[in-house]
């Protein structure tokens, strides 16, 4: 990439002509071929402004002669010739001397501009994974790897692809699809490692796989994207079961359940979420707790909803069993005062349950159904 040598003035301290001004001559080389060539009669004291930028990859020589028309018997003049390096570099001072003169040369140098982000996001898929030694034995191909590379990408293009399918996933799975809007560079980084090493580093949170993940089977339906991250972290936050590949649906039981304070952790510690709050709605607070959400979601960050799965549905069940990311535009549009239960909800979610399919959806209900079908938040930004 080009670094940029500014050139902003030429200054005269001492002329090697001792009976008037230099006919100075000053060329600019940039890798070696001549771009530029600047003349000025310049005396004692004489500034000559250039203000030039020119680009190179590898080095910029300044050359400066004092003309005398180039006659065999008076050859010009070379004063002195410096080279620049491509390193980036501050407004600052060199010096040319020579055959009795001495000049100054004002410049600066600007680095070439830092990468995008998904050039950097293209950097690391581009790079080897290292499939042929990858912890995930059953991921051992080239392949696999290239397929898990694959996803990650389609995941940054489309956040709402993440897919739990009938695994007990969904905390883990909506805070992948806020990863991959949110941090795609550090989730594409997250998954190298974790594919390469068999080791989850994500932001400052840090994990294992664990033996029964990279030696396991890779279940079929769920992605396998999908899969490795959102089994890692559930897993490291289990206290007693191990998350199996074997199991999917109702039988993976307590092993796949996701409680409020993982969902914090994994806000603060994956998506860089500063300020992190929950509020549970068994019994009151809904509308306070959702609106905390969106209220996060206009400082810039993003809120998490404990719901019963059924809730998308119109037929919320009666116990909490599922999280979904709450993607905002929140309405409450209030209805008869009179009347129990008669405001509208309306907000956009994700739902990572991809039974048929997942869903970017938007919710629309009476409070009644809301608040029947909603049990807590979590929200940070």
């Amino acid at each position: 990439m080009a670094y940029r040598f500014k050139l902003q003035k030429v200054k005269c301290i001492t002329t090697e002509d001792s009976t008037g001004a230099d006919e100075t001559r000053i060329r600019v080389y940039c890798d070696g071929a001549l771009v530029d060539t600047l003349r000025k009669d310049m005396n004692d004291g004489t500034e000559y402004p250039v203000n030039k930028e020119y680009a190179y990859q590898a080095n910029v020589q300044i050359e400066v002669y004092d003309l005398d028309g180039d006659h065999w018997y008076d050859r010009d003049d070379h004063i002195g010739t410096n080279t620049y390096a491509a390193v980036a570099t501050a407004l600052t001072t060199s010096e040319i001397s020579g055959d009795g003169a001495h000049y100054q040369v004002l410049y600066s140098v600007e680095g070439p501009p830092p990468p995008s982000q998904r050039q950097q996001i293209d950097a690391v898929v581009h790079e080897s994974w290292g499939s042929a030694t990858s912890p995930w034995v059953n991921l051992r191909t080239a392949q696999a790897e290239a397929n898990v590379k694959q996803q990650v990408l389609d995941r940054i293009d489309s956040p709402g692809l993440v897919d739990q399918d009938n695994r007990s996933l969904c905390g883990p799975c909506s805070i992948i699809h806020e990863l991959a809007k949110r941090q795609p560079l550090r989730y594409v980084t997250a998954m190298r490692t974790l594919y390469k090493e068999g080791r989850l580093i994500c932001g400052t949170y840090s994990a294992e796989a664990g033996s029964q993940l990279v030696n396991g089977i890779i279940p079929t339906g769920i992605p396998v994207a999908d899969w490795m991250l959102a089994a890692v972290m559930r897993d490291n936050e289990n206290l007693i079961a191990d998350v199996d590949p074997d199991e999917g649906g109702a039988a993976e039981g307590i092993s796949g359940l996701t409680y409020i304070g993982a969902m914090c952790t994994w806000a603060r510690q994956m998506l860089g979420l500063a300020h992190v709050s929950s509020e549970t709605t068994y019994l009151w607070g809904e509308e306070d707790a959702i609106t905390a959400g969106q209220d996060a979601i206009n400082r810039g960050g993003t809120a998490f909803m404990l719901v019963s799965a059924g809730l998308w549905r119109h037929d919320p069940g009666w116990y909490p069993d599922h999280w979904s990311v709450l993607r905002g535009n929140l309405v409450i549009t209030r209805g008869d005062p009179c009347t129990w239960d008669s405001d509208t909800y309306d907000f956009d979610y994700f739902n990572p349950n991809h039974n048929p399919k997942p869903s970017e959806g938007h919710f629309r209900g009476s409070e009644g159904e809301f608040e029947d079908g909603f049990y807590g938040c979590v929200w940070g930004y």
